[in-house]
């Protein structure tokens, strides 16, 4: 099984990791155009809320805009 980039980036953003969340940002920049939206911003919104960590939904507009 491999796992979809859509949760790779999920899984690197909340890392609290320098190496992790860099990657995350390449991964946001370089796969822009084919993420499913509707899919990842919902989870990040969550996650954000839920880790009090709103650096998370911040990178991930960062780098979509």
């Amino acid at each position: 099984m491999v796992a979809a980039v859509e949760d790779l980036i999920l899984m690197k953003l909340i890392s609290e990791r320098l190496k992790d969340l860099d990657d995350a940002r390449r991964l946001l920049h370089r796969h822009r155009g084919g993420l499913d939206r509707a899919y990842l911003q919902p989870r990040l919104a969550e996650l954000s809320e839920a880790l009090a960590r709103p650096d998370i939904l911040q990178i991930y507009e960062a780098e979509l805009s």
